[in-house]
């Protein structure tokens, strides 16, 4: 029982999401419709429209459009757009320009029906200009809390389970973590033992596994690293996979990696997927060709580029899959919206870069 019970519970979640979803939806059918009701049963007149004399349904109509454009539209996509990636300044503008542009529409239809269809003098568009902005102002304002409130609700949704995850991967790390201290200090003991009979290379690579096992250990704990100690331990990761490379096939390296400003924070181990699958896929004997490495920093944006011959017995779909469903899930939610992925091949060569705002 439960077995099946485990089984069932991600339908579950997804029947519950969609129910929600719906549920949302209705209430939205409901509230509009309410309020279109109102208006059209109760109000003697909008502006120098009136319900004696019918003016008062057709701007009532594409009235309730042009709000539903203003509420949805700065809801579901200005809102989600700016204010996640703080940008309020960018929010703040575009949210200036709906209500003046849309207000604008709704006017000039009001002020032509006005003359056009039910009056023999010219109105005043001043006065359409003024009730519209009021109204379509009172629409993006109640918009702003509802878009707010979402957002905050979708974003919270995010982090518990991003903390739910972290938690399970924390008890999984905990059970396992016999293994790694005895492996730490066996380490230490080797490069002791290394560093007395004067084998200096081999020490060199003790100490650098013993660095990538620290780093691992004790400094990954956190959601955000400093990318400083993010780039070191990749350059020492690049050096030992480098260490087991003939001359020959170290010809084809090229490498570059710019420096980090320490103020710089990143998630921890999120690059080094793809810099594992060059080492684990594009290093062959019978295949060569260049393999590149590039880590630069500009702008407050870091761009991984890497490029790498494909292996003989290989296919870019299988390739491309290694590792990559998974440090997509981390990037959506630990960059959502902060970062863009490629990966492609050409040519015979398998290319990915990664973009990812700091």
């Amino acid at each position: 029982m439960h077995k099946i019970a485990l089984y069932l519970s991600p339908n579950c979640n997804n029947m519950n999401k969609a129910l929600s979803k719906r549920i949302e939806i209705l209430i939205h059918l409901i509230i509009w419709s309410g309020i279109f009701m109102i208006f059209l049963l109760r109000a003697k007149n909008l502006g120098s429209f009136k319900q004696e004399d019918g003016s008062i349904y057709l701007p009532l109509t594409y009235g309730l459009l042009t709000n539903l454009m203003v509420f949805y539209l700065n809801a579901y996509y200005l809102i989600p757009r700016y204010i996640p990636l703080k940008k309020i300044k960018a929010y703040v503008l575009w949210a200036v320009i709906l209500l003046l542009g849309i207000t604008l529409i709704e006017s000039t239809l009001d002020h032509i029906l006005a003359v056009k269809l039910y009056s023999s003098e010219a109105e005043l568009f001043y006065s359409h200009l003024v009730l519209n902005l009021t109204v379509n102002g009172l629409i993006l304002g109640i918009s702003i809390g509802y878009g707010f409130i979402k957002n905050w609700v979708i974003q919270d949704n995010q982090k518990q389970k991003l903390e739910k995850e972290k938690l399970s991967a924390e008890l999984n790390f905990f059970k396992a973590q016999i293994s790694p201290h005895f492996l730490f200090n066996t380490l230490n003991m080797a490069y002791a033992s290394a560093v007395k009979h004067g084998d200096e290379d081999t020490a060199d690579i003790i100490e650098r596994i013993s660095g990538l096992l620290r780093y691992n250990l004790y400094e990954c704990n956190d959601s955000k690293v400093d990318l400083a100690k993010e780039l070191n331990f990749i350059e020492n990761y690049i050096s030992l996979q480098t260490k087991r490379l003939s001359d020959d096939i170290k010809h084809y390296l090229n490498i570059k990696i710019d420096k980090a400003e320490a103020s710089y924070k990143i998630a921890p181990l999120i690059l080094v997927p793809f810099i594992e699958n060059v080492f684990k896929h594009g290093i062959t004997v019978s295949n060569p060709g260049e393999i590149q490495i590039f880590i630069t920093i500009q702008k407050n944006h870091l761009k991984l580029m890497t490029k790498n011959p494909l292996s003989a017995n290989k296919t870019p779909s299988k390739y491309s899959g290694i590792g990559y469903k998974n440090v997509k899930a981390r990037l959506d939610l630990q960059y959502k919206n902060q970062y863009s992925l490629a990966a492609e091949t050409e040519s015979n060569n398998y290319r990915v870069e990664l973009n990812l705002a700091l």
